[in-house]
């Protein structure tokens, strides 16, 4: 099974089949501004979903198969105060990166809470060094062999780094350009940009965050020759800043 990315639905295919919690999720993991967490009713019980909107993606994993060219991403999960539920892993992951007066959609200054923030974002699934499933409960399963109580190790979504939230705070660094310069040396297209997003000194830097996301530091590097390309890696050029 294959996903047709305009509608999300399953295109006819015997390849790809995926279990029942991960189907549903083309992306794996990526870096996504979010945009707004939209409230409506569920469909077929009573209850309430929501829906969390992301723009200006920079996808790093993809569900087998899978090939995403569009340039936003919408994750739908059941409300819950249950801590072991989709909702309730997804709070404890992204709570302890928020300020302590913002919530996900308000709080902080203009009320608006973490929308307009980069997040970084992983699906539980196990695989390529993401987190293993998260336990759900699942009464199908109660009393079987392999689920006794009913637990379940389910994919969930979890929010991995908010651009400048806690616990990424470093040291101030004299000249954060050039430290990024020289995290880049070694770096191909293709590992430069996770390098300097995994910083902490980066991270804790929300001005300059965004010229990594936007790809402008890089434009810049090149075309001041401080970073040149050579056999596809980044290597000092002839106005590398002296240290």
């Amino acid at each position: 099974m294959t996903t047709d990315t305009f509608n999300n639905k399953p295109t006819l295919s015997v390849r790809n089949i995926q279990d029942d919690n991960q189907r549903s999720e083309p992306l794996r993991d990526f870096w996504g501004r979010f945009d707004d967490a939209i409230e409506e009713p569920a469909t077929g019980y009573d209850g309430t979903r929501v829906n969390l909107s992301f723009s200006e993606l920079d996808v790093k994993a993809t569900a087998p198969g899978e090939v995403w060219n569009m340039p936003t991403y919408v994750i739908s999960m059941g409300l819950s105060n249950r801590p072991r539920s989709r909702w309730g892993y997804f709070s404890k992951s992204i709570s302890p990166l928020m300020p302590d007066d913002e919530d996900i959609a308000s709080g902080g200054p203009a009320n608006n809470g973490q929308k307009g923030k980069m997040m970084h974002l992983q699906l539980t699934d196990g695989q390529d060094g993401r987190p293993a499933g998260k336990p759900i409960y699942n009464k199908r399963m109660v009393g079987s062999e392999k689920y006794p109580d009913g637990s379940v190790p389910t994919s969930v979504w979890v929010v991995v780094e908010i651009e400048g939230g806690k616990g990424v705070a470093a040291a101030p660094i004299a000249n954060l350009r050039n430290h990024a310069l020289e995290l880049c040396v070694g770096k191909t297209k293709a590992t430069y940009a996770t390098a300097l997003m995994s910083d902490a000194a980066v991270k804790g830097d929300s001005s300059f965050f965004k010229t990594i996301i936007d790809k402008s530091f890089m434009t810049t590097a090149l075309q001041l020759k401080e970073l040149v390309e050579v056999n596809g890696a980044y290597q000092k050029g002839e106005k590398f800043p002296k240290s």
